[in-house]
């Protein structure tokens, strides 16, 4: 139901951006032509450039920051001393971010977590490893998701001793970096795998007006899509 007011503007940039490199490509004139072949025969070589018709072609680029069906409470905090500070994580409406986490039985990849179809809400836990805490959070969240998808913990360090069910390690802070996290927070991502809302604080009424918001749109679930 989203694909019509998210989706346009985006096809609409591609077409534009094809008919204006299939202008300058196709020019007869001599001059055109001599100046064509020397500047691809450039920009070809150049990584930069390289990088940027890859990820135009894959539209890895495309984001939905502007979307309507997207929101965020973020507060942009000062990186903690474990954080190396660079980066502020993916916006509502961008794509998701990969990274490497540990689960007892082994390293697991945040995408191969992400597989399962449905939404996926993540806590990131930052320096509450407390058990009772963990759980407790999960179960609101669970709550909260109203069995649109599936909820995941990740806690920064190693696993809390006390076994916790669905909770992962990030032993690095690799996660909780590439997600911009200073402190606990949570990021829901869509089936498409792009951030429907994030938050940085565990808060759970936005993430059921974020429902609200979907099964609005007409009058019945768009969710599970």
């Amino acid at each position: 139901d989203s694909f019509e007011p998210e989706r346009r503007p985006v096809a609409r940039a591609v077409v534009d951006a094809t008919s204006t490199a299939t202008r300058v490509a196709t020019g007869n004139g001599l001059v055109a032509r001599r100046a064509r072949r020397h500047a691809l025969r450039l920009l070809s070589q150049l990584n930069t450039v390289q990088q940027r018709f890859s990820n135009a072609i894959g539209e890895h680029v495309v984001n939905y920051r502007d979307s309507a069906l997207v929101s965020e409470h973020w507060s942009y905090l000062r990186p903690k001393a474990w954080s190396d500070g660079t980066d502020t994580g993916p916006e509502a409406g961008e794509v998701t971010r990969d990274a490497y986490l540990e689960s007892r039985s082994g390293p697991l990849a945040l995408r191969h977590l992400l597989r399962a179809l449905g939404h996926h809400l993540i806590l990131f836990t930052a320096d509450e490893a407390d058990p009772g805490t963990l759980t407790a959070w999960k179960a609101r969240a669970e709550e909260a998701m109203a069995g649109h998808g599936q909820v995941h913990v990740i806690t920064r360090g190693h696993l809390p001793t006390a076994p916790t069910e669905g909770v992962l390690a990030d032993v690095r802070s690799e996660a909780h970096n590439r997600y911009g996290v200073r402190r606990p927070s949570l990021y829901l991502i869509r089936p498409d795998k792009y951030i429907g809302h994030r938050n940085d604080d565990i808060d759970f009424p936005p993430v059921h007006d974020y429902f609200r918001t979907l099964m609005g749109e007409s009058g019945r679930s768009v969710v599970s899509a």
